[in-house]
């Protein structure tokens, strides 16, 4: 029987709470009790839907066994047994046209000096220059420091030759130029 630790109202293989704790949560400024309460909240608030969308999914599978079962040693009819489909709700009618709306924007968490280069990057790089606007793309960070990496991209991307960095990153960018001021270097 697998040995169980008690977190909160759930009970979790001690394996898996070993290795949460020990390897997975450190270096990633994430508390324990942070995460073991989250994963508690998710469980609360999604396990009743959970069920209710298993009960349902119970509901179409002996439905459509009767249907095979009254239909049994019958050709199959396939317009009869999509027509059954949609009787039941398992198939919903196609939806109309529609337009996908989006909004151009970013949510950041981190600590107050990454936001803050996070910040003067976004706002260097969002800007409209010879009428295109700039592309920006977040990419989280799980190990590197951004504080320390902002010198390393802003090497790498300067307008030039190939710019050696970390660990023999050699690359040559032509098209893509990132401004950052004197100013705003000195405060990074």
């Amino acid at each position: 029987m697998t040995e169980r630790v008690q977190v909160g109202s759930l009970q979790v293989a001690k394996v898996l709470h070993d290795f949460i704790n020990q390897q997975a949560i450190p270096g990633t400024g994430l508390e324990v009790d942070a995460f073991w309460s989250g994963l508690e909240r998710l469980f609360t608030d999604l396990t009743p839907l959970n069920q209710a969308l298993l009960a349902k999914r119970d509901d179409f599978q002996t439905q459509i066994d009767a249907w095979h079962h009254k239909h049994a040693g019958q050709a199959h009819d396939a317009a009869a047994y999509k027509a059954f489909l949609q009787e039941i709700g398992y198939l919903l009618p196609e939806p109309d046209d529609f337009q996908a709306t989006y909004f151009l924007g970013l949510i950041l968490a981190g600590q107050e000096e990454v936001l803050a280069l996070a910040e003067l990057l976004i706002s260097d790089m969002d800007r409209v220059e010879g009428g295109i606007v700039t592309e920006i793309r977040l990419f989280r960070l799980k190990h590197a420091d951004a504080v320390r990496l902002a010198p390393l991209l802003r090497a790498v991307f300067a307008e030039g030759p190939g710019t050696t960095g970390a660990e023999g990153l050699q690359t040559q960018v032509t098209r893509l130029k990132m401004y950052l001021d004197k100013t705003r270097v000195k405060e990074i």
